[in-house]
């Protein structure tokens, strides 16, 4: 079932209550009638005490799609239809609700358009952390390319390849970039921690740094 909502003067209610609905709205491109309603049942206006309010029932087989209204001109904060007299006649059930019910209706047609703008959100940040996830194939080039940049990394004293062994060769290409003078630094310790965790996480295949030796044991500046 798809609700729509309609409010007029007391007059005007009571008259499509006895009557039925009338065409009241031309289109203006295509000059076809209809009966203006909308998915929200709007704020009872205190300026118009005399308005009442009829919610509109339709069976949802019923396609209302080519009676929307789009008004690029004047947004709406809610979805309007022009929808032919006839159909809501033969079609609707229709109800008059009391202030009460049209103060309550009001107030949880704007908490679903919360909930909907907090989802909409979520599927926003949901999309551009998707988007943002590492390339798993470019990981795999960066890894390759440290590699072969370690297994070159040159003593600076010797100009010799500092290491043929991976592991070595990768902490002792870092060290010596960062210039780190001993064990004992503070800096030290933090970098090697963290590219202990690094490794840990991401498990990179010569497994960590665990047990390799220290700068201060490699004999290199």
């Amino acid at each position: 079932m798809n609700t729509y909502y309609y409010s007029d003067g007391s007059d005007e209610i009571q008259a499509i209550l006895r009557n039925g609905f009338v065409d009241n709205m031309k289109e203006r491109d295509t000059g076809r009638l209809g009966v203006y309603v909308a998915d929200a049942p709007g704020e009872p206006d205190p300026d118009f005490p005399d308005d009442e309010l009829l919610e509109i029932t339709l069976p949802a087989q019923i396609d209302t799609s080519d009676w929307r209204l789009v008004v690029p001109e004047k947004p709406c904060r809610w979805q309007e239809w022009r929808i032919p007299a006839r159909i809501v006649n033969k079609q609707a059930k229709v109800r008059q609700l009391t202030k009460e019910q049209w103060e309550q209706a009001w107030a949880k047609y704007k908490d679903a358009q919360k909930l909907k703008a907090i989802e909409s959100r979520g599927k926003k940040l949901s999309r551009a952390n998707r988007n943002t996830e590492p390339d798993p194939e470019i990981i795999r080039q960066n890894a390759a390319a440290f590699e072969q940049l370690a297994l070159k990394w040159r003593d600076s004293l010797t100009g010799e390849i500092a290491e043929t062994e991976l592991g070595i060769a990768v902490i002792y290409m870092i060290l010596d970039y960062f210039d780190c003078d001993n064990s004992s630094d503070l800096y030290f310790c933090d970098l090697l921690a963290a590219v202990e965790e690094k490794l840990r996480l991401t498990d990179i295949k010569f497994h960590g740094l665990a047990g390799l030796p220290k700068k201060r044991d490699l004999g290199r500046n």
